[in-house]
C-alpha cells in the first residue's frame, strides 16, 4: 500500500526538562469538525505515521505527521482524531498531505489515525458529509505533559520531532535549517518556526520573546540529536587540547640587544649624570631620576625581546635552554679600532654575547644546575649569505633553543623529531553568578601506552605534580570559588607505537554548597541535551530564588509547570488564574479555611475575590500574601516578610 513505513522514537531523560519544552511540532488546531461516515472497512494495517510515536510525551499542541514518502496514490485521504473528536478530513493532494495540528488534553491522549478513499457514490471530493471508506488505521497513545501537574508515568517517553533523522525526510521541500533572518527577523513569515508553530503565542498575555518571534533566543537549533531544546546556560567552560612537543627555536636581533661588535647589552648604555659642582642639587636629583626613568625603559624594551620565549618557558619549566649567539662576519679591518677589548673575532665575540644573554635569563628567574647552556657559534652557521644588509641582519643574532632535558641538541638548525610525547593544557573556568565551589579537583585519565612525566606539570605558574593513581592524575586546587580561570598544564610520554593522543575527557569533581558534585566534559562528544529550564529562564528572569526559602517546583527548575513559556489568558503567562494553579497542588487550602480560622466570626480569612489592600485594583489571591519563588520566611512571604505580624500590617495597618 506504501512504499515505506517507518516510527522513530528518540528518548531522552529528565522528567522536569520534559515538561518545560514544547517538542512537538504543531500546525493549525482544528476548527470546525468534518466527521468522515466509514461505509466499510477492508483492512485495518499500520499507517505510515512518522511522528509521534506510540506511548510518547509530548507537549499540548501536536503535529500528527506521515512519512513524506509514502505514496500518496494510496491514501487520497486521511482523517486524525482525539478521543471522539475528528479533525478535518485533509485531501492529501491540496498540499498539507503530511500534517494535521492537534490541541490535546493535558494527561492521556488516544489519537486515531485513519487512510480513506472516497465512496464513489458521496458526491464532490472532499465535500462535506462525503462518504470514506476506512483503508487502514493506526491507533497511538500519546501523554500531555503539559499542565498535568504530575509526573509523567514512566511508560511514556519524551519524543522529538526535530531530529536530524526527521528532518531529513522533511528537507526536500521544507526549509529546516536556522539561518540569520531566523534569530532576528522582520516579520513573523520570515520565522523558520511561523510555518508550523504559528499559533504558539496564543492568549491574552504572550510572553515577549514569542511574541516578536524571537525564538532562538531559547531554542537551541544546534543541539544533537534533537533540535530546538532549551539552549544552555552553562557557567562551567572546560577544555583540553594536546600539542606536540618539539624543541623551540626563538630568534632574537643581536643588533637590537648588544652595542654594534660588542657583548654590552643597549638597555645599559646609559651614561651616569656627570659630577658639576655648580649644579643645584634639585637639578642633580632631576637628571638622576631622568636616567632612572630611561634605564627602566630600556630594560622593559629589552624584556619585551623575550616575551615569547619567556612564556614557554614558564609553561615547560623543567625545560633547558640552549643560548646561541651568531655573528653575521669578521669586523671589517677599518674598524678593528673600535673592537671591544676580548671579542676580536667573530668566535670570540659570539662567545662573549651568549655568556651576556644566560646572565640575563637568570635575572628573569630561569635558574637551575646546567639549565642554561651559552655557547658562541661565531659565522658558522648563517641563514642567508652576507651580500647585503637584510642578509647580516638574519645572520647576526642570538637563538634560544628550548628543548627537553633528556634530549640532546647538536645545534639550532638541526633540531630532532619528537613523536613520543605531547604537552597537555586544560584550561578551567567558572562564570560569574554561579554558586561558588569548594575543594574543586581536576582528574585527567591517561589512556594505555601513556605515562606522565613527572616535573611537567604547571598550576598558577609553579610546578605541581598530581597524585598518581593508575592511569588518573588528580590536581587538588581548593577552593576557587566562583568567577575564576585556572590553566593546567603537563606532559606525557608515549610507549613505542602509539599514535594517538591524550583522552580529551577531564572530570571535575568538587562541593557546591552542602552538595558534593562532579562533571565530566568531552568535546568529542556533541551536546546531547544537558538542558537546563531554570538556566533559560534566569537569563532574563534572574534574581527569583535569593531568598532563603525556596519554593519547591521553582528550586527545581520547573519553571513552566506553573507558567506557559509562550503566552495564556493569564498574568505571569500562568497556566491557570493564580487561586486555582496554587490550589492544584496545595488542594487543603481549596476550602477557603485558611490563615486563622476559628479566630473570626467567618470562620477563615479569605484568600480569593475580596479586594486586596496592599495591591490597588487586584483581588486577594495566594500570592497576596505568599512569594511563588523565593522568600525570607518558612512560607515564603511576599517582599522578603519574616514574621505573619509583619505580614499582616501589610493590609491591616494601626490607624
Amino acid at each position: 500500500m506504501v512504499k515505506r513505513v517507518r516510527l522513530i522514537s528518540v528518548a531522552l531523560a529528565g522528567a522536569v526538562m520534559t515538561m518545560a519544552i514544547t517538542a512537538a511540532a504543531y500546525a493549525d488546531p482544528p476548527t470546525a469538525p468534518a466527521p468522515a461516515t466509514a461505509l466499510t472497512s477492508t483492512q485495518t494495517s499500520t499507517v505510515p505515521v512518522l511522528y509521534p510515536a506510540n506511548n510518547a510525551a509530548v507537549g499540548k499542541r501536536v503535529n500528527v505527521v506521515l512519512d513524506p514518502t509514502t505514496d500518496w496514490s494510496t491514501i487520497p485521504f486521511f482523517q486524525v482524531s482525539v478521543g471522539a473528536t475528528d479533525a478535518p478530513v485533509v485531501d492529501t493532494s491540496s498540499g498539507r498531505h503530511a500534517v494535521q495540528g492537534l490541541l490535546l488534553q493535558p494527561g492521556v491522549n488516544v489519537i486515531t489515525v485513519k487512510a480513506l478513499s472516497q465512496a464513489a457514490d458521496s458526491g464532490k471530493s472532499g465535500a462535506p458529509g462525503a462518504k470514506y471508506q476506512v483503508l487502514a488505521s493506526r491507533t497511538i497513545t500519546v501523554y500531555n505533559r503539559e499542565g498535568a501537574f504530575s509526573a509523567v508515568p514512566a511508560t511514556y517517553r519524551p519524543h522529538y520531532f526535530h531530529t536530524r533523522e526527521h528532518e531529513a525526510d522533511c528537507s526536500g521541500c521544507h526549509r529546516l535549517e536556522a539561518e540569520p533572518q531566523d534569530f532576528k527577523a522582520a516579520k513573523p513569515d520570515d520565522v523558520l518556526c511561523f510555518t508550523c508553530h504559528r499559533n504558539i503565542p496564543s492568549g491574552k498575555y504572550v510572553h515577549g520573546p514569542a511574541a516578536l518571534w524571537n525564538c532562538l533566543v531559547c531554542h537551541n537549533p544546534d543541539l544533537y540529536p534533537s533540535k530546538y531544546q532549551f539552549t544552555s546556560v552553562d557557567p562551567w567552560q572546560v577544555t583540553m587540547t594536546a600539542q606536540p612537543v618539539e624543541p623551540a627555536v626563538f630568534t632574537i636581533s643581536a643588533d637590537a640587544l648588544f652595542k654594534p661588535q660588542s657583548s654590552e647589552r643597549l638597555s645599559t648604555d646609559v651614561p651616569a649624570v656627570p659630577k658639576d659642582k655648580k649644579r643645584s642639587k634639585q637639578k642633580t636629583q632631576e637628571l638622576e631620576q631622568a636616567r632612572d626613568a630611561e634605564l627602566k625603559k630600556r630594560k622593559e624594551q629589552e624584556r619585551g625581546l623575550f616575551e615569547g620565549f619567556l612564556e614557554y618557558v614558564r609553561q615547560n619549566p623543567t625545560d633547558k635552554v640552549l643560548v646561541e649567539a651568531h655573528s653575521d662576519t669578521a669586523p671589517p679591518a677599518s674598524e678593528k679600532g673600535k673592537e671591544t677589548k676580548g671579542s676580536k673575532t667573530p668566535q670570540q665575540l659570539t662567545e662573549d654575547r651568549a655568556k651576556a644573554v644566560a646572565e640575563l635569563l637568570k635575572e628573569y628567574g630561569i635558574t637551575g644546575k646546567n639549565r642554561v647552556v651559552a655557547t658562541g657559534m661565531g659565522n658558522t652557521l648563517p641563514k642567508s649569505p652576507n651580500r647585503d644588509k637584510e642578509g647580516k641582519d638574519l645572520n647576526n643574532r642570538i637563538d634560544l633553543v628550548v628543548h627537553p632535558a633528556d634530549v640532546s641538541i647538536q645545534n639550532s638548525q638541526k633540531l630532532p623529531v619528537l613523536s613520543d610525547r605531547e604537552r597537555v593544557v586544560v584550561e578551567i573556568s567558572l562564570g560569574r553568578g554561579a554558586a561558588p565551589v569548594r575543594g574543586l579537583k581536576v582528574v585527567e585519565r591517561l589512556p594505555a601506552g601513556f605515562q606522565y612525566a613527572r616535573g611537567t606539570a604547571l598550576v598558577r605558574g609553579k610546578v605541581k605534580d598530581p597524585l598518581i593513581k593508575g592511569g588518573e592524575l588528580t590536581w587538588a586546587l581548593g577552593d576557587p570559588g566562583a568567577d575564576f580561570h585556572e590553566t593546567i598544564s603537563f606532559m606525557v610520554r608515549k610507549e613505542k607505537g602509539v599514535t594517538a593522543t591524550a583522552s580529551p575527557v577531564t572530570l571535575l569533581r568538587f562541593t557546591e554548597g552542602s552538595k558534593e558534585g562532579s562533571r565530566e566534559f568531552d568535546p568529542t562528544k556533541p551536546v546531547k541535551s544537558g538542558l537546563n529550564v531554570k538556566e533559560t529562564c534566569d537569563k532574563c528572569h534572574g534574581g527569583l530564588l535569593t531568598g532563603t526559602v525556596k519554593h519547591g517546583p521553582a528550586d527545581a527548575g520547573a519553571c513552566s509547570l506553573c507558567h506557559d513559556p509562550h503566552g495564556s489568558n493569564y498574568p505571569a503567562w500562568t497556566r491557570k488564574e493564580a487561586w486555582r494553579l496554587c490550589t492544584t497542588c496545595h488542594t487543603e487550602k481549596a476550602s477557603d479555611v485558611h490563615v486563622i480560622a476559628g479566630f473570626v466570626f467567618s470562620g477563615s480569612h479569605p484568600t480569593r475575590r475580596w479586594p486586596d489592600p496592599s495591591r490597588p485594583g487586584k483581588h486577594l489571591s495566594c500570592i497576596s500574601c505568599h512569594s511563588p519563588h523565593s522568600g525570607e520566611a518558612r512560607a515564603i512571604f511576599v517582599y522578603g516578610i519574616r514574621s505573619k505580624y509583619e505580614l499582616c500590617a501589610l493590609c491591616h495597618k494601626k490607624k
